[in-house]
C-alpha cells in the first residue's frame, strides 16, 4: 500500500534584501531557503551570502497577485517617487522634516497643503513597477510624457521630410532589425526640447545597411558638438552613398543650420 503524500508546504512571504546597499523585495518560497536563492538571483548577483531574508506574514496573501506599494509603505519599506523624487514612507505627511533652512514660508506652506491628507493609500503602484506618491504626481507625469511624445513625432516627421526633399524616392526605414525612427526629448529651463533626432533610409546601391540623417543637441553628446542635422551611412556603402548624393545634389539643397528641431 503506498503511503499518502505528504502536502505542500504553503508558499510564504519573505523580505529579501541585499547586504551592502539594502535594495530588496517581498519573495515567495516554500522555505527560507529556496526564498534566499530567489532574492539572491534578482538583488544579490545569483550569491545568496550576499542578501539577507526574513519572514513576512503581512504579504503572504498577496502570492500570485501584484503586491501594492502601499501595503508595503505600511509595513516599513520606502520608495522614490518617480514624479516628484520624494522618499515615500510612512513619515511622508511630516512635511516639516523635509523642510530646510533655505525653504520659504510658501514652499513649506505648498508641502503642508499638498501630504495634509496623504496616506500611504494614496501611493499608486505595485513591487515590480512605476511608483507614484499620489495620483495628482502620476497624472502630471503622464502629462509631461505625453508631451515628449508629441515632441519626438514632430522631429521624426520634420526630418522624415528633409530626407524625401533631399533625396526624392528613398524609401524611410520604420522597421528593419530593429531600426526605426528615433527622438529623445527632455525638459530644460526653456520647456520640453528635443535631444536627439535620428531617421534612416535605403537609397541606390545600398549594400550593407540603410543610411541616416541624424542630429544631436550640444546638451545630449559630450563627445561631439553637432550644431546641425548630418547624413551618415555604413563605411561600406561610403562610396555608393558619395556617389548617389553627388548625382542628386543638384536636385535639392542639403540642411542648413536651421534644419534642427
Amino acid at each position: 500500500m503506498k503511503k499518502p503524500k505528504k502536502p505542500k508546504r504553503p508558499m510564504l512571504a519573505f523580505a529579501v534584501t541585499e547586504i551592502d546597499d539594502h535594495t530588496g523585495g517581498i519573495v515567495w518560497a516554500r522555505t527560507k531557503k529556496a526564498a534566499r536563492i530567489k532574492g539572491a538571483a534578482r538583488w544579490g548577483y545569483d550569491e545568496p551570502a550576499y542578501v539577507t531574508c526574513r519572514r513576512e506574514p503581512w504579504a503572504d496573501r498577496f502570492h500570485s497577485k501584484p503586491l501594492p506599494v502601499w501595503v508595503m509603505v505600511a509595513n516599513g519599506w520606502h520608495f522614490d517617487c518617480l514624479g516628484c523624487g520624494i522618499r515615500i514612507d510612512e513619515d511622508l505627511p511630516n512635511w516639516q522634516d523635509r523642510c530646510g533652512a533655505d525653504d520659504t514660508f510658501r514652499d513649506m506652506l505648498r508641502e503642508a497643503r499638498r501630504y495634509r491628507k496623504w496616506t500611504p493609500q494614496c501611493v499608486i503602484g505595485h513591487q515590480h513597477s512605476d511608483v507614484f506618491c499620489s495620483q495628482d504626481c502620476k497624472d502630471a507625469d503622464d502629462a509631461y510624457r505625453a508631451a515628449c511624445k508629441r515632441k519626438e513625432a514632430h522631429a521624426i516627421s520634420v526630418f522624415q521630410a528633409k530626407v524625401l526633399k533631399r533625396f526624392p524616392g528613398v524609401t524611410l526605414v520604420t522597421d528593419r532589425d530593429r531600426m526605426h525612427p528615433h527622438a529623445y526629448a527632455t525638459s530644460r529651463k526653456r520647456g520640453i526640447v528635443v535631444q536627439q533626432v535620428s531617421v534612416e533610409f535605403e537609397f541606390p546601391g545600398m549594400r550593407y545597411g540603410p543610411a541616416s540623417l541624424r542630429w544631436d543637441s550640444p546638451f545630449s553628446s559630450s563627445y561631439r558638438k553637432v550644431e546641425k542635422p548630418y547624413f551618415s551611412c555604413c563605411n561600406g556603402d561610403r562610396a555608393a552613398f558619395e556617389a548617389y548624393a553627388a548625382a542628386t545634389r543638384r536636385a535639392a539643397q542639403e540642411p542648413t543650420d536651421r534644419d534642427h528641431p
